[in-house]
């Protein structure tokens, strides 16, 4: 891991492998993954739009306005593809019930799904075309993440937020421009959505409702950096490793080498998985292990004293709160879900 300057053209690598992707390039594997997060995010979506967060989004989305052919999930509005994304990510990606990777710590498919879908639709685009940018959102914004965590999670930043844009800008972006300098355009994406990156973790603390919207603000933020670039606008195409760029700024080392490994041969989606609960994917063998015991053993919690548990080091503090203040920091706390 390095605090400098990555010696690793990162960017632009990240670029070039969107810009080469075709759906017929992926392998059967890929395809048959992209369809079950697909039923996945349809699923989760369909519970997290009767939220009262969703109600919240929706309502905002039309009091903006927004003239556009990308759809609203659940309802028969259309919208500009950056609100539309905005809503469909805050029904499929706020009530952590969401698809996970657990290496790079974040949630790929509300955003990049969402991102997709909306461009895809808005331009009249083939499915095909449309799967290609959801498989190329996934890994980039997968291989992001593996590049500067664990300590960017140390620092205090949760990566669906920061590393989230990184996954729908380049999505959007590989619908959006053809070409020549197709990869040198998503480059610059890549560049724009980077000023754009935020997401802090104080809410595991202090409770609010911010984390609902994190996803969505990235998802939107991506689409809204291709729309840019595709305006005129450009950011630097060495934003990720340079010196003064994302690495350096959200992380105390990084390692581009690592995360670029076998890219387009070997599929980190792959390593995507789908939750059973709605919590933390570092919570839940603790849910499922506490079940089968009081299961197998036909335990009350008249029977139960006390419970000792393993846990990864990171979460200590952030994931193990013993009074959560509201509904969010429940679901994200390991004793209360435990409890449940």
């Amino acid at each position: 891991m390095t605090d400098q300057a990555s010696p690793i053209a990162a960017t632009r690598e990240f670029a070039r492998f969107t810009a080469g992707l075709r759906y017929a390039l992926l392998p059967a594997t890929v395809k048959e993954h992209l369809t079950i997060f697909l039923l996945d995010y349809l699923r989760v979506a369909s519970l997290g739009q009767r939220m009262p967060w969703s109600a919240w989004a929706t309502n905002l989305g039309r009091e903006l306005g927004g003239n556009g052919q990308s759809t609203v999930m659940f309802s028969s509005d259309r919208s500009d593809p950056e609100r539309a994304t905005f809503i469909n990510t805050t029904y499929s990606g706020s009530i952590d019930a969401d698809d996970v990777h657990v290496g790079s710590m974040l949630h790929p498919g509300c955003i990049v799904i969402s991102a997709a879908l909306a461009v895809g639709e808005a331009r009249g685009l083939s499915g095909e075309r449309i799967l290609a940018a959801i498989a190329a959102g996934y890994e980039n914004v997968i291989r992001i993440g593996l590049s500067i965590q664990p300590s960017h999670f140390r620092r205090g930043f949760q990566s669906t937020a920061t590393c989230g844009g990184f996954g729908a800008g380049t999505a959007a972006a590989s619908l959006m421009f053809n070409g020549k300098d197709r990869a040198e355009r998503i480059a610059e994406t890549i560049g724009l959505v980077a000023s754009f990156s935020g997401g802090l973790t104080q809410f595991y603390h202090s409770g609010s409702t911010v984390k609902r919207i994190h996803a969505a603000h990235a998802a939107g933020e991506g689409v809204h950096a291709a729309l840019l670039a595709a305006a005129g606008f450009s950011g630097p195409a060495d934003i990720l490793e340079g010196k003064d760029g994302f690495a350096r700024a959200y992380a105390d080392g990084h390692d581009f080498g690592k995360g670029l490994a076998g890219i387009g041969e070997t599929w980190r989606l792959l390593e995507t998985a789908i939750k059973p609960h709605a919590t933390s994917a570092r919570v839940l063998a603790a849910i499922e292990t506490t079940a089968d015991l009081c299961h197998e053993n036909q335990l009350t919690i008249a029977d139960i004293k006390s419970i000792r548990v393993g846990i990864p080091k990171i979460i200590q503090g952030r994931l193990t709160v013993n009074e959560p203040k509201d509904v969010q920091a429940a679901q994200m706390s390991l004793p209360f879900c435990m409890a449940m």
